[in-house]
């Protein structure tokens, strides 16, 4: 008998063709190998199932798991974690990019720490085009609700990921904070490293913005939380040519105009103060 892979990478994907492989191909060349790829296709009406049928023809630990109707995020998640066979589910959204040693490293934790249920770890934010904005810095080991949590590049021990039932699907928007909060109060312990193990992509069309936004506002508000990044980790240049642009079409738009005052602040006093603020605004 073959046996089970270590981890089990979830991924959920719905009309993903623009950045799949990029999110694929990063789990696929991880420095540990020992793992399964589950992709859960939320009925994709462009080439992402073709796509998708192309690495699973090419390489056995990718397996396809196609919905017969459309269903939230959250519900894609427990289809794949119903099915995962390793001893640890690692998530992945299909617009990031994991870094080659993102497995080795939250495996190697978790076998010294057999007491932690989910390690997470820092993210290095990127626009639409792939392009660095910031990376995330002085963030805590130790995890506590309403701090940064980073779900999609966790890893969960899949026994305890299991016991608390999954994503809660009926909520919409916040299961994966709602999650990590329902470990946390179990007791589990949930630690952030301070590493970077995966690129985060924040454009118009990822799940956290199209979650808040109607279509016609969701562009303005990926450019915001773009900026709000920025400012938190000290990209301010960066943060200002976002700010302009938004209020150049909003001219009495008070946070927009705050927030540009922000940044030309100094870096050691911007970066505490965005850190409490920002997750309230902006939802990152």
């Amino acid at each position: 008998m073959v046996n089970p892979p270590l981890v089990s990478v979830v991924m959920s994907v719905y009309n993903g063709e623009r950045y799949i492989r990029e999110a694929i191909d990063s789990i696929l060349n991880q420095t540990f190998g020992d793992f399964e790829l589950i992709v859960v296709d939320n009925v994709s009406t462009d080439n992402t199932p073709r796509l998708l049928g192309e690495y699973a023809k090419k390489d056995a630990r990718v397996k396809v798991i196609t919905h017969s109707e459309k269903s939230g995020v959250d519900s894609s998640r427990n289809s794949g974690v119903a099915i995962a066979k390793g001893r640890y589910v690692a998530v992945m959204d299909s617009d990031d990019v994991s870094r080659p040693n993102r497995l080795e490293t939250q495996v190697k934790y978790f076998t010294e720490h057999p007491d932690v249920s989910v390690v997470s770890a820092c993210v290095e934010y990127i626009d639409e085009e792939g392009n660095p904005l910031c990376a995330q810095h002085g963030v805590s080991l130790a995890w506590k609700p309403n701090r940064v949590f980073n779900h999609p590049c966790a890893m969960f021990r899949t026994d305890v990921l299991r016991a608390t039932g999954g994503y809660n699907e009926k909520i919409g928007y916040g299961a994966d904070l709602l999650l990590f909060q329902s470990i946390w109060r179990r007791g589990g312990r949930v630690i952030v490293l301070p590493e970077i193990l995966l690129r985060y992509r924040m454009h118009s069309k990822g799940s956290s913005t199209a979650a808040k936004k109607p279509a016609q506002d969701a562009g303005d508000f990926a450019l915001f939380c773009q900026a709000s990044v920025c400012l938190t980790y000290g990209n301010h240049f960066e943060a200002r040519k976002r700010l302009s642009v938004l209020i150049s079409r909003e001219p009495a738009n008070i946070t927009y105009r705050l927030y540009y005052l922000l940044s030309f602040m100094p870096t050691y006093l911007t970066g505490p103060l965005m850190r409490e603020v920002r997750p309230r605004v902006s939802g990152f």
